[in-house]
């Protein structure tokens, strides 16, 4: 997976953002080729720009910005239509008041994203989203921009349209409501959401994190929940649900026809381990199911596979 390193700079040039605890003017810290610009809006405007610059150049600008709370340099970033917004330096200081200290220096790991654009006689259209995880004084977090960087037609469409930030139990609370709702991402311009686990418990599963309710079932090993799975291939059975209980974690995606459930297993050598059952129905016959680790799952060694 591709790591950058999202210190207080614009990674394709190195210029740091933050001196003496406040933003440069980004005269002094954005470049392309031999020029400087006042923003990343301007230097995208220019032309030239590459996807994955773009990228780096919104995540530095808008880190250093929020970093130093510098209000007018992190709205600066946006698209025309966001800035024009009347509540939107609202929530800029409400981003500001959450954004997690020492984020500006955090690795970030990208773990997804997507591209597109469009050709339409004289306009060029072109954006792309770019998610990230990483780790900041051990809490794990998810990073997510998404921008235009070329509109021939209509620039005041140049610029960031949305970024998002949240923790682990934030991003499982975020991840459940938008299982249900196709839409649900589109009402947020700007998010820097940090909840706490007793306000939301939640558990990081396969690199996902999901909502967690702890259960009084005695957990099972790798190999007992195994011989449990093949010799019903069901979570609908009553002497299973006796064995394993309700599951600690459930997720169905509104447009996917599987039901997966995650049960907690055994550690071993200390670290966590999970089930993941994924059902044809709520608790049905089951389609396929996996040991998952915090950030892997074993593919490899099934728990259950149809025959």
């Amino acid at each position: 997976m591709k790591t950058i390193k999202a210190a207080a700079t614009l990674f394709m040039t190195g210029v740091m953002l933050l001196t003496s605890g406040c933003v440069q003017k980004v005269l002094n810290g954005i470049r392309g080729g031999n020029k400087e610009y006042d923003s990343i809006v301007e230097k995208w405007k220019d032309g030239n720009t590459f996807e994955g610059e773009a990228a780096d150049d919104a995540i530095g600008a808008l880190f250093a910005a929020a970093e130093a709370k510098d209000h007018d340099e992190f709205k600066e970033c946006f698209i025309e239509s966001i800035r024009s917004k009347s509540n939107f330096d609202g929530k800029i200081d409400d981003f500001m008041d959450a954004f997690p200290k020492g984020m500006s220096e955090a690795e970030l790991t990208y773990v997804g994203g997507g591209a597109g654009g469009s050709v339409d006689y004289d306009n060029f259209e072109k954006g792309a989203s770019y998610n990230y995880n990483c780790t900041v004084n051990g809490e794990w977090y998810y990073v997510s921009v998404s921008f235009c960087f070329c509109n021939d037609k209509h620039p005041e469409d140049i610029g960031v349209e949305q970024f998002l930030i949240m923790n682990l139990n934030a991003r499982a609370y975020h991840t459940d409501k938008a299982s249900r709702d196709e839409y649900y991402y589109d009402y947020f311009d700007i998010l820097c959401d940090i909840k706490s686990e007793e306000e939301m418990p939640a558990r990081l599963i396969n690199g996902c994190p999901y909502l967690w309710t702890e259960t009084d079932t005695p957990k099972l090993s790798e190999d007992q929940m195994r011989d449990l799975l093949y010799e019903y291939g069901t979570l609908g059975n009553k002497e299973v649900r006796e064995k394993i209980g309700d599951c600690n974690a459930y997720y169905k995606a509104f447009n996917s026809t599987g039901y997966t459930h995650f049960y907690e297993l055994k550690p071993v050598n200390g670290e966590p381990r999970y089930a993941k059952i994924i059902c044809q129905v709520d608790y049905g016959k089951i389609y396929d199911a996996y040991v998952c680790t915090p950030d892997d799952a074993d593919y490899d060694n099934p728990l259950y596979e149809r025959g």
